[in-house]
């Protein structure tokens, strides 16, 4: 059957044919020439197996020569988010992973009881990965406001690799620590 679809295919030229398992196992062994063609940037040219580009290292992040470009990670928050956002504060965010010439988009979410429209809030629209968040004043939210914080990359796409967000962390006012304290106690 594989013989006659080839043959149609090659308009009936076949001299002979290896069988497709063969062929599999030819083009997959280990018996391969020392010698590779090279596709850049003279066609034809010889070079040895040695002298090809390095493989990457295990982490994504990591050039290990400068003829690489840096492989693509997950965008993940590296900022180590405090138990509560402290109303009229300013707060450093940074991550790391997704493309960076995409650009990124950094928000925050605010919910509160009750509430039954969801909108994000632009904090910074950026192609570094990292920003200052000036975090806005307590009177703008009502009372139990909590605040999600994401950032997303500029590629999009499916799945879970192009943003990343955190948990509800409770806004607060402080005046003295026992508000800050009583917001802590609520989310555990």
């Amino acid at each position: 059957m594989r013989l006659l679809l080839l043959a149609a295919l090659f308009g009936s030229k076949i001299v002979g044919a290896v069988p497709v398992d063969a062929a599999y196992e030819a083009a997959h062994s280990e018996n391969r020439p020392a010698w590779l063609l090279k596709s850049d940037p003279n066609p034809g040219d010889r070079v040895p197996v040695d002298e090809q580009a390095p493989k990457p290292s295990g982490d994504p992040f990591a050039i290990t020569d400068s003829s690489q470009t840096p492989l693509l990670g997950p965008l993940r928050w590296t900022t180590s988010f405090p138990d509560a956002i402290e109303a009229d504060a300013t707060l450093s965010l940074s991550w790391v992973g997704g493309y960076a010439p995409s650009g990124f988009e950094v928000f925050y979410i605010p919910t509160w009881p009750g509430q039954r429209m969801y909108h994000q809030h632009e904090i910074a629209n950026t192609t570094d990965r990292n920003t200052v968040w000036s975090v806005p004043s307590y009177d703008f939210f009502p009372e139990d406001t909590t605040f999600i914080i994401g950032v997303k990359d500029g590629t999009g796409g499916p799945g879970g690799e192009w943003y990343d967000l955190t948990g509800p962390l409770p806004f607060v006012h402080l005046p003295d620590a026992t508000e800050f304290e009583a917001a802590i106690a609520g989310r555990t």
